[in-house]
C-alpha cells in the first residue's frame, strides 16, 4: 500500500469519528432536559402565587424548574387531584393542605431559597394536577394553580 493511500484511509477514518461525535453531541443536547426533548414545565414561586409556563403537558416524564422569585422560602408540591386547586382539604392544624385527603402527592421539590432554582423530574399520568407551595400558611395566601397532564 502506497504512502498517499494509507494517509488517505487514516484522514477518512479521522473525519468519521469526528462526524460521529458532533452527530452525538448534537443529539445529546437536544433532549438534555432529561425527558424526550419536550420544554420543561418551569414554574414561578413568590409571594403569594404559583405561575406555569405551559397549561398542560403530555403523560409520561416531565422535567419541572421551579424558580423562587420571592423573598421567602417555598417549595413545589404536585398533586393528582380530582379537586380544584383553591379546595383542597386543610390539615388540622389549619396551616397546610392535608396532602393525603387531597390526592395522590406525584412530586415534590423542598426547599427553594429565595432567588434560587432547582429542578426535577417526575412521571406523570393522565389527569388534573394541581401546584401547590404547602409552607404553612402559603397555600392559603393564594400559592396554588391547576395544570393539566393530558
Amino acid at each position: 500500500m502506497t504512502r498517499n493511500r494509507k494517509f488517505r484511509r487514516r484522514t477518512a477514518a479521522t473525519a468519521f469519528g469526528v462526524a460521529l461525535a458532533l452527530a452525538l453531541t448534537a443529539s445529546a443536547a437536544c433532549s438534555s432536559n432529561g425527558d424526550d426533548g419536550a420544554d420543561p414545565q418551569t414554574v414561578v414561586l413568590r409571594e403569594w402565587a404559583v405561575t406555569k409556563s405551559l397549561p398542560e403537558v403530555p403523560a409520561g416524564s416531565t422535567r419541572f424548574r421551579a424558580h423562587n422569585n420571592g423573598s421567602l422560602e417555598h417549595e413545589l408540591v404536585i398533586i393528582k387531584s380530582v379537586l380544584p386547586a383553591d379546595n383542597l382539604p386543610i390539615d388540622q392544624a389549619g396551616t397546610a393542605v392535608d396532602l393525603g385527603a387531597a390526592g395522590e402527592v406525584a412530586g415534590e421539590i423542598e426547599a427553594i431559597g429565595s432567588n434560587q432554582e432547582k429542578s426535577a423530574t417526575f412521571s406523570l399520568t393522565s389527569g388534573k394536577y394541581v401546584l401547590i407551595c404547602n409552607l404553612a400558611g402559603h397555600y392559603q395566601q393564594g400559592m396554588r394553580t391547576d395544570f393539566t397532564v393530558q
